[in-house]
């Protein structure tokens, strides 16, 4: 729950594999495969749209039923790999990562 809302890093950028189309206050945009993106990962966290009382610390959130009823809704984009997980992710992940799960 304290990575939610302090993610480890502040956006996570994607090249698209595939054309996908983002609707913007209801108008439609066409993405086409091979352009990059840009995720805010801090904004989503703590969007009221995706989390309910989202400043509001509740490590219930990511208890198994907690994310079991979040499947289907908008609300399950906060259970995605990029919003989790305290060492970062990829080629910046943190080195010491491994040890200290081991630990």
């Amino acid at each position: 729950e304290s990575h939610r809302l302090t993610p480890t890093s502040p956006a996570l950028m994607k090249r698209l594999e595939e054309d996908i189309e983002v609707v913007v206050d209801g108008a439609a945009y066409k993405v086409q495969a091979g352009q990059r993106i840009v995720l805010n990962l801090r904004a989503f966290p703590i969007d009221p749209i995706f989390v309910d009382n989202p400043t509001i610390y509740k490590p219930e959130r990511n208890l198994k039923d907690a994310v079991k009823a979040r499947k289907g809704t908008p609300s399950e984009i906060i259970d995605h790999p990029s919003f989790g997980g305290p060492f970062g992710r990829r080629k910046r992940r943190c080195l010491g990562s491994n040890i200290a799960m081991a630990e």
